[in-house]
């Protein structure tokens, strides 16, 4: 699916779309939070996005627009390591 002008997004071409590709994003999402809650609302977060910035942005492949959002949003939404968080406590403590 790709749309060279985002503008052209119609709200039932984009109702389409988060139903098309809405649950592989929570999969790819979940991958990285591991919390089912957090990957849908790290899905919503990047479809309002684009709904948001529909006049604005281009995009010409709509899928991997969607795919890289998702995955940069979870980068900032994973969980801090348990090893990581044991070295600042021990470093804290020294």
């Amino acid at each position: 699916m790709q749309v060279s002008e985002t503008r052209e997004l119609t709200r039932e071409w984009f109702e389409q779309l988060f139903h098309r590709y809405g649950q592989k994003l929570e999969r790819i999402a979940y991958s990285y939070v591991r919390d089912k809650d957090t990957a849908q609302d790290i899905v919503n977060e990047c479809f309002a996005a684009i709904w948001g910035r529909r006049e604005s942005i281009e995009i010409r492949n709509m899928e991997s627009y969607l795919y890289q959002a998702v995955r940069n949003e979870s980068l900032k939404y994973r969980p801090v390591s348990y090893t990581h968080l044991r070295a600042h406590e021990t470093r804290g403590n020294l």
